[in-house]
């Protein structure tokens, strides 16, 4: 509450029906609950900070953001590797397989 804002506040409570002094009182109590609020100063230095850190906040993601794009592209290829073993795999024993079931066609069992 500014010093020009007190003696109408003063004036409107005194109307009300309280004296002045009453009125002078929760003025004065008005003025120390209102004093230590924060000022447009202090909220664009707020504001500042809270860019600031919200633009580490980015860079900070971005890199993580990379590094787990790295991580993915490793398990991915991790991934496609095992997909061929396993198909080589299965590949061999169909093989097998064929070569098995071709040696008891001509070679049958007695």
């Amino acid at each position: 509450m500014k010093a020009e804002e007190v003696i109408p506040a003063t004036h409107r409570l005194e109307h009300s029906g309280m004296t002045r002094n009453e009125a002078e009182a929760v003025v004065g109590e008005f003025q120390k609950v209102v004093a230590p609020l924060a000022t447009k100063e202090d909220l664009s230095e707020l504001g500042q900070s809270l860019r600031s850190e919200m633009k580490s906040m980015e860079e900070s993601l971005r890199s993580n953001m990379n590094s787990m794009e790295s991580s993915m592209a490793t398990k991915v290829d991790l991934a496609n590797m095992e997909v061929r073993l396993f198909r080589s795999l299965l590949a061999a024993m169909l093989g097998v397989g064929a070569l098995a079931l071709a040696i008891l066609r001509f070679f049958p069992p007695p």
